[in-house]
């Protein structure tokens, strides 16, 4: 079970429909600035070894919220950021191929 300065995954879903997406996306986080819990979604337009990790402002991993072979779909997770004080974090999403990274704001 994860302490609360680990911070707390509350969900992850992935929509798989006919129509899968043609390029990879990582969205901006909602709502941003988030108090407490925020959602992230992506996109894979095909299997991929993924990874999705929170940064602090000094480059220092705080919360691996995925990493593993996805299944090409749409996906949001849920981020409980309760355990973590105030400010700047990074988010990152890396494949075998590409990297894309956005700024969130903590406010409690």
């Amino acid at each position: 079970m994860p302490t609360p300065e680990q911070g707390i995954i509350i969900g992850v879903r992935n929509e798989l429909s006919e129509i899968l997406p043609i390029a990879i996306k990582l969205s901006q986080n909602y709502p941003n600035p988030f108090n407490l819990v925020t959602k992230i979604e992506f996109s894979l337009p095909k299997r991929s070894e993924t990874s999705l990790v929170i940064y602090n402002v000094l480059g220092q991993e705080v919360k691996r919220l995925l990493g593993g072979d996805l299944a090409a779909g749409d996906y949001e997770i849920f981020w409980d950021a309760s355990g973590y004080s105030s400010g700047v974090y990074l988010y990152e999403l890396r494949t075998e191929k590409y990297r894309f990274m956005r700024k969130m704001l903590l406010l409690k």
